[in-house]
């Protein structure tokens, strides 16, 4: 199995859609700040589930079904470890991480 552009960007996606999910009520229960973005919970949930949902039903497409679970479990693993260490940095890297998904993109 070698690793490709195709994993590498739905790592990111799926990574930065579940921490953009968890990190408001991480932050409420860790005292972190929380920026004007990641405030919206309503928005950024929306658009974190959509971005998650959508990225995991593409997946199937390009991936075989179970290196697409194996890459949903690791990047879940990944943001929650993530989260831990950067703390309030985290909503820069996820916002980051969803532009290199991007650039990735025009790449694939």
């Amino acid at each position: 199995m070698t690793i490709n552009l195709f994993y590498i960007f739905f790592i990111l996606i799926f990574f930065s859609s579940y921490t953009v999910i968890i990190y408001k009520s991480y932050a409420e229960k860790f005292n972190l700040p929380i920026g004007s973005l990641f405030d919206k919970i309503l928005f950024i949930t929306f658009f974190g589930t959509l971005a998650l949902t959508v990225s995991f039903v593409i997946a199937f497409f390009y991936i075989k079904w179970y290196i697409v679970i194996i890459l949903v479990i690791f990047s879940s693993l990944i943001s929650g470890f993530v989260v831990r260490i950067l703390k309030s940095w985290i909503q820069l890297t996820t916002i980051l991480s969803y532009l290199v998904a991007l650039i990735l993109l025009f790449f694939i």
